[in-house]
């Protein structure tokens, strides 16, 4: 019987599981089983729980943890979206300094054979510093929201939009005064959430609220102690997909 593969994907700052009919990796799992397939190749595709703000060192660990609750042997392949990538270089990382049990950590990670990340930021990311901040992590709070409201909906409705574009084109005003306007706007596009859907946005925020330390570690200030504490583990193959967008508008 032919050995199985294990693929495992995982998210990005900010990232989840799933939030009503929003899947994280949209269609992904569906491509990654046809490829496996035309290559005569037993796949298992899993997705990593994470903490979606916490620390790379405790996102990491998230990995080891998903990886030994699911597969007892087999090659892995870990697949990573922007920060992802981050916590799966960490992971394979030979010796990684995890919190976790040594041998039972390596005995994991020695069987991986591919890491790929998509959109990571392994030179830093220099708007973090302004996110690592109090209004910065409230900011992101808020395009969370609207972005999840934009998956779930199609887009934003125009009278969101509208409040949205006021926000932003006045965020120098709101520096150093209280967040309420923020606070204000991010009730309103929460409450046109059904019940169900409310209470899963709810237990996302309170999730990302609860530890953010993840912000301040990727400035490239951040992510260059990190590419000196990391290190290819031989025999993994390591790919690096880099995207490019339009500017972001209205639109879009």
């Amino acid at each position: 019987m032919p050995e199985k593969h294990h693929v495992y994907l995982i998210p990005g700052l900010f990232g989840f599981d799933a939030i009503g009919a929003i899947t994280y990796f949209h269609h992904v799992r569906e491509l990654l089983q046809s490829r496996f397939a035309e290559a005569g190749l037993s796949v298992e595709i899993h997705d990593v729980g994470t903490s979606p703000t916490a620390s790379i060192r405790r996102r990491a660990a998230v990995v080891y943890e998903s990886i030994r609750a699911t597969s007892e042997s087999g090659p892995i392949h870990l697949i990573g979206h922007s920060t992802g990538g981050l916590d799966a270089r960490l992971f394979v990382t030979p010796n990684a300094a995890l919190k976790i049990d040594a041998e039972a950590l390596e005995a994991l990670s020695s069987r991986v054979q591919s890491v790929v990340t998509v959109a990571t930021p392994n030179h830093g990311a220099p708007v973090a510093a302004f996110f690592s901040s109090a209004m910065g992590a409230q900011l992101l709070r808020l395009i969370s929201l609207t972005t999840i409201y934009t998956m779930e909906y199609g887009k934003l409705p125009v009278s969101v939009a509208i409040e949205a574009g006021r926000v932003i084109t006045r965020l120098d005003d709101y520096f150093g005064l209280e967040s309420s306007i923020l606070d204000q706007f991010y009730e309103q596009v929460f409450d046109r959430f059904d019940k169900d859907r409310q209470a899963k946005v709810k237990r996302y925020v309170e999730s990302i609220s609860g530890d953010t330390a993840a912000l301040g570690q990727l400035t490239p200030g951040g992510i260059d102690l990190l590419n000196a504490a990391t290190e290819d583990r031989p025999g993994v193959r390591y790919g690096c997909v880099v995207m490019k967008a339009r500017t972001p508008g209205w639109q879009t």
